[in-house]
This record gives structure tokens, sequence and C-alpha cells, in this order.
């Protein structure tokens, strides 16, 4: 049998991109592919794998670069030939659910729909691109990415929250497969005492408030 695992880039060190390295940790196997990688500036575990990237892995470079590529990539991800493989399992937030051109059975893991369309206000900045992508193709980018999922043999997700955004948006149903954590690193924070304060780790991107 053979596998495929697609993530929408590998760009930064944050959270897709870590669960999609427990993807390719377990699945040895499997070819890795992503839309743009760039080794220097997301987890350096990934140096030791082949990735194999599209024509646009050149231009870009980073996270910034790849939001305001994201119709040029989707169309990118449409084109990609697949049919070689048996099972593809995409990571994906925005672009890798869009893979098209394949025979095998298709599993993704969607974090959330697309912000870069449904959530476009949080997701660009305030500037004239962002804005002519509002007003002129943000309609036919939400049908897109609605006909994008029909398809997919099987939605995963991460949360509860997920799984509700999905339903309402894609019409689709998911199951929610919590991500992996590290248990040796943090296991002695279950059992030790706490204060009723939070710490969050994040990006500092405006959607994650």
């Amino acid at each position: 049998m053979k596998i495929a695992l697609i993530q929408d880039q590998l760009l930064t060190p944050a959270g897709s991109e870590r669960v999609f390295l427990y993807m390719v940790e377990e699945f040895k196997e499997a070819d890795v592919y992503t839309l743009a990688f760039n080794e220097k500036t997301t987890w350096p575990e990934y140096k030791n794998y082949n990735i194999q990237t599209s024509i646009l892995n050149p231009l870009i470079r980073n996270h910034n670069t790849f939001k305001y590529y994201f119709p040029i990539s989707t169309l990118i991800m449409q084109t990609w030939n697949f049919f070689d493989y048996d099972i593809l399992l995409t990571s994906s937030a925005t672009t890798a659910k869009y893979i098209k051109r394949y025979n095998g059975k298709h599993i993704c893991y969607c974090y959330t729909p697309t912000r870069a369309i449904w959530d476009a206000d949080e997701y660009f900045a305030p500037n004239k691109i962002s804005s002519k992508i509002k007003k002129s193709l943000l309609q036919k980018l939400k049908r897109r990415d609605i006909a994008s999922t029909k398809n997919i043999s099987r939605l995963l997700t991460q949360s509860e929250y997920s799984k509700n955004n999905i339903k309402n948006i894609y019409a689709r149903d998911s199951e929610v497969v919590p991500p992996p954590i590290e248990y040796n690193k943090f296991h002695k924070a279950f059992y030790s005492d706490k204060s009723d304060s939070y710490l969050i780790v994040s990006r500092l991107e405006k959607w994650k408030k």
C-alpha cells in the first residue's frame, strides 16, 4: 500500500507543522509533500526527511508570503498528480485539502475551515491587496473551499470547536482526534499545585486573540 502525506506548508514551527511531524514519524514508509518548505524556519526534525515541494517553493519562503499566494496555491494543489497512491493523508488548514488528482482514499486532518476565506478580516492585515481580494474574489473562493471537501473520504479534526465549524461551513461530519502531546515533558504539570493563571504559547496572530 502506497501512502502520501501532504501538508499545507512547512515554513513555521507551529502547531499543524508539529502534528504533521508526528504523522511523518509514524508513517515512515510514506512519501512526504508540501507546497513550500524552508528548513531554516520550521521544526528542525524535518531536515531528516525527503520533503517533496511544489513549483512555488522558490517563491514562498515564509508564512506571510504563503498567505498572499493562497488562491494560486489551491490551483497548484488541484493540479498536483497523486494518482500513484492508495491512501492520501492531508494535514490542512488551508491548501492541502484541495488535492484533486488521485484515485485513492483521501483522509484529511482539517484543523479549521480556511481562515483566509472565512476569517479574512483577521487573517490579512488591512491593505489594498486584501481589500481587493475580499471584494472581488471572496464569494467565489468560499464556493471553491466548500467544493474542496466534497470528495474527501474521511474528515478528522482537532477539537469540538473545529468540528462545529466544519459542520456549519462545509456541511460535513468530522471525527475529533486530539493532537498528541509529548507526555514525558509535561506530565508533572498534571499533578503539581497550580495557581489560577494560564500560560498560552502561540504565534502572535490576530485570530489567536
